[in-house]
């Protein structure tokens, strides 16, 4: 399925400024980190963060931990390479609190709580 209408009406109307953009994927947010001056999240046809990935990542700030144990329902979170878990939203029990980074943000605008990320 291609770009709905108003991500190409945004697309164009980015392009037409000169800024780089990404329709931001899970698996792309350190490269949007590393590569781009705007970000714009869309959902649905909906742009949900349009801003700088400093903005972005500010969006979750306060909203991540790490803690040794796996978070219950209704948590969006991920098991680190170290083995702990990274969760974003409300903070679990023994958890410690983490700095936020763009996929952090990006998930807590269009992640659904409850499953694992």
């Amino acid at each position: 399925m291609g770009p709905s209408s108003d991500d190409r009406d945004l697309i164009a109307a980015v392009a037409a400024e000169h800024v780089e953009a990404l329709r931001l994927l899970h698996d792309q947010t350190e490269d949007v980190a590393a590569l781009c001056e705007r970000v714009v999240v869309m959902e649905g046809g909906r742009a949900l963060f349009d801003g700088t990935p400093a903005g972005l990542a500010a969006v979750a700030t306060g909203r991540v931990s790490l803690g040794d144990h796996r978070p219950g329902p209704g948590s969006l979170f991920w098991r680190t390479a170290d083995g702990r878990y990274r969760t974003i939203g409300d903070a679990p029990a023994g958890a410690v609190p983490a700095d936020p980074t763009v996929e952090d943000g990006y998930l807590l605008l269009v992640g659904r709580p409850g499953e694992a990320a």
